[in-house]
């Protein structure tokens, strides 16, 4: 399985310590446990505990999700 995060760098599957799948060239990964399902309608709502961080030296910007559109923080 190939992702791609964007043109320039190319990310493969790889195995953190807690055995959850990772993509490398990613700027930050967030490993969390579900505490919470909540009913949301049409949807199912998760709440999580965040249990591990990583973050990468790369100055990308990230991108966010808000108010039906993508924008960037940087």
């Amino acid at each position: 399985m190939r992702v791609t995060t964007s043109p320039r760098s190319p990310a493969t599957p790889r195995n953190c310590p807690a055995r959850s799948p990772r993509l490398d060239g990613v700027i930050a990964t967030l490993e969390c446990t579900v505490e919470h399902r909540l009913d949301g309608g049409d949807h199912e709502i998760i709440v999580g505990r965040v249990r591990e961080v990583e973050t990468s030296d790369d100055d990308a910007a990230p991108l966010v999700f808000w108010r039906g559109g993508y924008a960037s923080l940087g």
